[in-house]
């Protein structure tokens, strides 16, 4: 659930357009039948950066709650959704906000622009923050909010 006036507040930087969870399916068979049934979900927000209007701009898919991804899952979730790139947010380890993995369809990558900055802004918006520092493999990213 967003606070009140959190989609608002976004889409003055970016544009939130959907709110989605990735469920993993295990397979199970019932009298030489198989039926696929719903494991795991894994909550994740589309931010589309440098926009103001959904649907446009740069998308990127937000998975707020990282730590909760297996390891093995990171790469094949980035792979199934398809996005240039998608972020996966993490506890932070020390005094930043959060820790940030960011993967594309075919690796992970220490850092990029527009996923950095989709996801401090849905962070920031969803924290109540108008200042957010971000960790990366690349090191830390402070930014405000305004």
């Amino acid at each position: 659930m967003l606070p009140p006036g959190m989609l608002e507040r976004l889409e003055l930087v970016v544009a939130l357009w959907s709110f989605g969870s990735f469920h993993e399916r295990q397979t199970i068979g019932v009298a030489g039948t198989q039926y696929d049934r719903p494991m795991t979900g894994y909550p994740y927000l589309i931010v589309d950066v440098f926009t103001d209007r959904p649907l446009a701009g740069n998308q990127l898919a937000v998975f707020t709650d990282g730590a909760a991804i297996p390891e093995h899952r990171l790469q094949a979730l980035a792979l199934e959704l398809g996005f240039s790139e998608s972020v996966f947010v993490f506890p932070p380890a020390g005094g930043e906000t959060a820790r940030l993995r960011i993967f594309t369809p075919a690796t992970e990558i220490p850092f990029a622009g527009h996923p950095v900055l989709g996801t401090a802004v849905a962070l920031a918006i969803a924290q109540g923050l108008d200042a957010v520092e971000l960790a990366t493999p690349q090191g830390l990213v402070p930014l405000a909010i305004s």
